[in-house]
């Protein structure tokens, strides 16, 4: 199986789970370690703290794939365990790999804070900051593959759709789980539902799936109309027979 067939499956099953350096603290459980992270952001203007989360059995001389998440609080630590229980045993099928959680930016808005990344208000400096500081900071820190994955959940997904359609070559994975497309403001899923198939999307996988809110179904189908039509990599699911928590169907 090649490589991009390997990330390909990768990506689904993952998909079904759902300037310098200021400090580092370590912190060991449960057979990963959590590199906690923070540094001064010249896009941002203010200072960004994040952390890296180390697969068990982490070998610093050693190259790994990374997953770029939204994720945080409970949800941080089930896609951690998930992740660290698929992919710990060589017969795992998951390949072992690093997990970045995006860091919260400071961003004006008159919004609730709950609204402002689903609204697609920080989505630029967050693309911004992942993309000229983040990223490179991670690949000069650890020993990285050339292939990334970006996965958001809800509120937090639109912010995948948007880095899909604004940089489609930064991630070889793009991976929106029920997001919250009623509540963008910025015209992301009206470009996303005209978007049309480039060079730039070779070789990128993208997967969205559908939770029970009810205003978020045409959306999703205008979406998936379009893109299934061209030659994207694109896989959707519907999953609103059930509700807006489901992930993956067993």
């Amino acid at each position: 199986m090649n490589i991009i067939k390997h990330f390909t499956l990768f990506i689904l099953l993952l998909a079904c789970l759902l300037n310098s350096l200021a400090h580092a603290q370590e912190q060991q459980g449960k057979g990963v370690k959590t590199i906690k992270h923070q540094f001064q952001s010249k896009a941002a203007k203010q200072t960004i703290s994040f952390d890296v989360i180390l697969p068990w059995g982490y070998n610093k001389n050693q190259k790994y794939p990374v997953l770029y998440t939204t994720s945080g609080g409970s949800r941080i630590d089930m896609l951690t365990y998930q992740t660290d229980w698929l992919s710990h045993v060589e017969i795992g099928p998951m390949p072992v790999m690093i997990i970045v959680q995006l860091p919260q930016l400071d961003v004006e808005s008159t919004l609730h804070p709950k609204f402002v990344s689903a609204s697609g208000v920080a989505s630029p400096l967050t693309l911004n900051v992942l993309k000229n500081e983040l990223i490179p900071f991670i690949d000069k820190t650890y020993l990285t593959y050339n292939f990334k994955v970006l996965e958001g959940y809800s509120s937090n997904g639109n912010f995948v759709l948007y880095a899909f359609e604004q940089s489609p070559s930064l991630f070889n994975g793009f991976i929106a789980s029920s997001p919250a497309l009623e509540l963008d403001k910025s015209g992301l899923i009206d470009r996303l539902s005209k978007l049309k198939y480039s060079e730039q999307y070779q070789d990128r996988f993208f997967y969205l799936s559908l939770g029970s809110f009810v205003n978020n179904a045409p959306l999703f189908e205008n979406i998936k109309a379009n893109l299934s039509q061209q030659a994207f990599h694109a896989r959707f699911v519907n999953y609103s027979q059930y509700n807006f928590f489901i992930g993956c169907k067993s």
